[in-house]
């Protein structure tokens, strides 16, 4: 009888490999995840291109429409025209998505090539419109790897603070630290967002003024090409010190 070689042990593992990381992705970064299938869930296509659930009212459709149009010109004015194309979606619900839950305000997520916009009930305006925007132009210019590397999220957070004019993150201990050490050490998103409320407004308004602070002195329309520098391989240590 006929004898085979065994099949090499790579054949095997790295079928098994492409199954599963569609439920690591899941279990690690459910929003992740939830970016990557937004286009098989029920959602509706409304006049600027994003999505809603269907249980946004008419009058809210039309009110985000135009919040996106004012966010993306409050960009322009502040950093230059925006190119990013996310993925955007308005909820009646933070729980309108299920199995997936978001906050009832915004939120980005990213995947290599591909950002997505959730944004709730209470993120209505062009405030938190324009917040996240900001962040898809930031990853849209850096590239995923980068950001993902590189860029703290003070920084990211802070240039988003530029074109979110809400007054609550306006705060007048900005200027000092933040709980008990400098924003620059918030890096990192646990040190940054785990954190009680009050703090945590502290941290927005304090990555607010550092990079408002940092935009004065290098210019607010060399922003992007700031972060073309950083694609191209200039470390965020050495633009942050010019």
């Amino acid at each position: 009888m006929a004898r085979f070689p065994p099949r090499p042990t790579r054949f095997v593992i790295l079928p098994a490999l492409f199954l599963l990381a569609p439920v690591a992705l899941a279990a690690a970064r459910p929003h992740a995840a939830a970016c990557a299938v937004l286009g098989a869930m029920p959602l509706e296509r409304l006049a600027d291109g994003s999505l809603a659930d269907a249980g946004l009212s008419g009058v809210a459709r039309r009110a985000v429409v135009d919040d996106r149009a004012a966010a993306l010109r409050r960009i322009a004015t502040t950093y230059g025209p925006a190119r990013a194309e996310p993925v955007i979606v308005h909820l009646s619900r933070a729980d309108a998505l299920w199995p997936f839950s978001y906050n009832s305000f915004g939120s980005t997520d990213f995947l290599p090539g591909r950002s997505c916009i959730v944004l709730g009930p209470d993120g209505r305006g062009v405030d938190v419109y324009a917040h996240e925007l900001l962040h898809a132009e930031i990853a849209d210019r850096v590239g995923f790897w980068t950001r993902w590397r590189q860029m703290p999220v003070w920084f990211d957070e802070g240039a988003a603070m530029q074109v979110d004019h809400r007054p609550a993150f306006d705060h007048p201990e900005a200027a000092g630290a933040a709980g008990g050490g400098r924003i620059e050490e918030r890096g990192s998103a646990d040190s940054f967002f785990a954190v009680p409320p009050d703090q945590l407004t502290r941290h927005y308004a304090q990555a607010k003024v550092a990079v408002a602070t940092w935009l004065d002195r290098t210019g607010r329309k060399g922003f992007y090409s700031r972060l073309a520098e950083m694609r191209e391989g200039k470390s965020f240590e050495a633009i942050w010190a010019e």
